[in-house]
């Protein structure tokens, strides 16, 4: 799971300060979905009638207070992405380095395993002594 962070120097940016509601929740709800999609902040027309909350009539507004920015080619970019976001490289590379620590401590667990069992086997087959008289012992001097 990926979360969109929300740095606190943006409650007091004036670009926020001066969203309506229905801004606010535009930029906000389309943050979030940017994260998830992995989208690296890149929000195509198509993409804003799926994204829950989400007032097209704003996207001009969040350009002209400079929170997006029109691409070539149609669609947005959320300016800050980039310096406040994860990006979908770095989210893969955190994947790729999350499934070798599971493999690297399966393998740890199953060489443990492994060897305690093979522990388990050797104590067992030398366990025939139990109850017997230890030699060269004097029993008399105890």
């Amino acid at each position: 799971m990926t979360d969109a962070r929300f740095p606190e120097r943006w409650l007091n940016d004036g670009r926020f300060r001066r969203l309506s509601d229905k801004g606010y929740r535009t930029y906000v709800n389309t943050l979030a979905w940017a994260v998830a999609n992995r989208s690296d902040g890149k929000i195509s027309d198509e993409d804003l009638q799926f994204i829950p909350d989400v007032s097209v009539d704003e996207a001009a507004r969040l350009v002209e207070l400079r929170l997006w920015q029109v691409r070539r080619g149609g669609g947005w970019q959320i300016v800050d992405y980039k310096a406040t976001q994860t990006s979908r490289d770095q989210l893969e590379g955190l994947e790729r380095r999350r499934e070798l620590d599971r493999k690297r401590s399966k393998d740890y667990r199953d060489r443990k395993r492994d060897v305690t069992a093979s522990r388990d086997e050797s104590h067992e087959e030398s366990r025939d002594d139990i109850g017997q008289d230890r030699t060269g012992q004097d029993r008399t001097s105890l």
